[in-house]
């Protein structure tokens, strides 16, 4: 049977479809709604719209830990106090703090696309976890 289906793709080749296929199922939101409507209507919202969410995404309130941490360990890393109010340590700092704040975004998206279900109870206002 397979090899009379592969002939007749051949010799029809483009006009034969093969056996009919079932649609596939759309993603629904946790709303009910179409996960590609809600993509495209995502698209049509205003920049200021798409930069809260964003900012929510980020849950910026988590910087807080990151921006006193680096700091903190080139201060207690520093020969001395002269040192630490330089220009290089404070290129160091400024290097070293922008990377460690775009892994704690990474972490933190990480975490909520592996938590949806997790977050869709405990933390309905997260922007995954609300759809």
């Amino acid at each position: 049977m397979h090899a009379a289906l592969t002939v007749a793709c051949l010799c029809l080749g483009d006009a034969f479809q093969g056996p009919p296929r079932l649609a596939p199922r759309r993603a629904l939101r946790a709303d009910g709604r179409n996960a590609a409507v809600a993509a495209v209507e995502a698209e049509r919202r205003p920049l200021a719209a798409r930069a809260r969410t964003l900012f929510r995404f980020t849950r910026p309130h988590t910087f807080v830990g990151t921006a006193v941490a680096v700091p903190a360990l080139h201060a207690y890393a520093a020969a001395s106090a002269a040192a630490l109010w330089s220009r290089a340590c404070a290129r160091s700092v400024a290097s070293a703090l922008a990377p460690a704040l775009l892994m704690n975004v990474f972490i933190t998206g990480l975490n909520q696309l592996c938590d949806v279900d997790i977050d869709r109870v405990n933390k309905p206002h997260l922007p995954v976890a609300s759809g």
